[in-house]
């Protein structure tokens, strides 16, 4: 059993790891044709696009593996998750075309008003996903699933470089609309890619019907909330400061910004493929004797890590700044880099830590974890953004996540006392900030030198962590 399961977290996480890589690679090819100002469009309209999934979503992923126990019971859980899906997806496209002006005019894209109906058709494709996707991850099929994301992933990738690279004259018609930017193109590989994906999976809709369990949907319903709810919460944490940015400072600024947070995806997308990973090892080890210890030596495993990325990151991030990001203007928010890493190993860190409410039935801890960062990410960036401009969404991000870290580790120590080493978390935390630091700030030019506090990272930890390893080698 065990084997299997990580056999197929492992073909998982690859369907859910590797799209992420090939956007953070994409970079390079977007803001080579595309200027900052509007790349600033393509970071608000995918960071609105994450709320409003999560809204028409609204959690019912978890809530069809909740309540389809077993194969005679899923088709008709299938059928009524994917009927209310169907229902909020057609619901929303619907209002989009009879309010398309009032959204344009609200969210100011006077000058290119056909963006919002192509990215409420991306909404549409991506919530029809949502339950097939799952079915698939309920039946055991994770090559297909993999299959079927890394297709969407590669299609999208392979149309982007073809649009802006091959077809290089502008303007140019697609369904009626006029493409007069470049940008537009990279909507359109988006609306080809969602539409593979949703032809891939025509085979898991087959057992679809038209008809709603009333009392499965109302109980649906009631489990799915709290889980939308804390997705919302996630959502605002993470986007909420792509989304208004706009409205408060310029577009170069903002997309700079954009630009240069995607420059931080290496450290998020460890932690991603990190919690992926363990969470299984974690719900497995809940009943052992040794559960506790086992939790707090992953949380060092993850700490001196994702240190070790920090110091990495920040000592190479010049060139990878002028391998990725082709204009001048985008190394206008560089500044950012270190604080919103430094933000995304706390992210991980409470990630990690997060183990401890999911283990003990108390998850709803965690969704106040995240509305209570959510409020600071909203109050400050609207209090901020006018007043010190993009440097205040990065300080806000550091603030809430490493607001969720403190908070999720007081409350563990209260409800479910683990034995963490917090002096050896500290050390490799603060170790971490002040060499990522030091190569950062103090020789971000010379990757020699930089890259020397790399190798003093390491060296110290072998030298404090030689006997437990050699203690570990032994063992097996």
């Amino acid at each position: 059993m065990y084997k299997k399961l990580f056999s197929e977290t492992l073909i998982y996480g690859i369907g859910s790891v590797l799209p992420r890589v090939l956007n953070f690679l994409l970079i390079k090819f977007i803001t080579k044709p595309i200027g900052a100002a509007e790349f600033s469009i393509y970071t608000q309209l995918y960071a609105l696009a994450s709320i409003v999934n999560v809204v028409l979503q609204f959690g019912f992923e978890t809530s069809y593996f909740r309540f389809a126990k077993d194969k005679e019971n899923e088709k008709k859980v299938f059928s009524t998750a994917f009927l209310f899906m169907l229902a909020t997806s057609t619901l929303f496209l619907v209002i989009v075309y009879l309010f398309d002006e009032s959204i344009v005019n609200a969210i100011n894209y006077h000058e290119n008003p056909e963006y919002i109906k192509w990215f409420a058709w991306f909404i549409f494709f991506d919530t029809l996903c949502v339950v097939p996707f799952a079915r698939l991850r309920f039946y055991s099929k994770p090559i297909y699933y993999t299959i079927v994301k890394l297709a969407n992933s590669f299609v999208y990738f392979g149309l982007v470089l073809f649009f802006l690279y091959v077809i290089v004259n502008v303007p140019y018609n697609f369904l009626g609309f006029n493409i007069t930017e470049k940008l537009g193109f990279v909507f359109v590989a988006n609306f080809f890619s969602s539409l593979v994906t949703v032809f891939l999976l025509v085979k898991w809709f087959k057992d679809f019907s038209f008809s709603l369990d009333a009392d499965l949907f109302k109980s649906m319903i009631v489990y799915s909330f709290p889980i939308m709810l804390a997705g919302i919460a996630y959502t605002i944490n993470e986007n909420f400061d792509k989304m208004v940015q706009r409205e408060f400072i310029d577009d170069v600024s903002a997309g700079a910004y954009g630009a240069c947070y995607k420059l931080t995806a290496l450290m998020s997308i460890f932690v991603m493929a990190f919690r992926m990973g363990v969470e299984p090892f974690f719900f497995k080890q809940m009943h052992s004797e040794n559960a506790k210890e086992n939790y707090a030596k992953i949380t060092e495993v993850f700490v001196i890590v994702s240190g070790l990325i920090v110091v990495g990151l920040l000592a190479n991030i010049d060139w990878i700044k002028d391998f990725f990001l082709k204009r001048p203007e985008y190394n206008l928010a560089m500044g950012i880099v270190p604080i919103v890493i430094i933000a995304n190993m706390f992210f991980g860190i409470y990630n990690t830590l997060s183990v401890w409410y999911k283990v003990s039935d108390r998850t709803y801890i965690g969704s106040s974890i995240s509305w209570i960062a959510a409020v600071i990410t909203l109050v400050f960036n609207i209090l901020l953004l006018p007043l010190v401009g993009y440097m205040a969404s990065a300080w806000v991000t550091l603030i809430a996540y490493g607001s969720m870290m403190v908070i999720s580790y007081v409350l563990c120590r209260k409800y479910y006392p683990i034995p963490f080493k917090y002096k050896k978390i500290l050390f490799y935390m603060t170790l971490a900030i002040v060499f990522g630091m030091c190569s950062y700030y103090g020789f971000g030019q010379n990757y020699i030198i930089s890259n020397l506090f790399v190798i003093l990272y390491v060296a110290i930890f072998y030298v404090l962590e030689k006997n437990i390893l050699l203690k570990e080698i032994l063992k097996k």
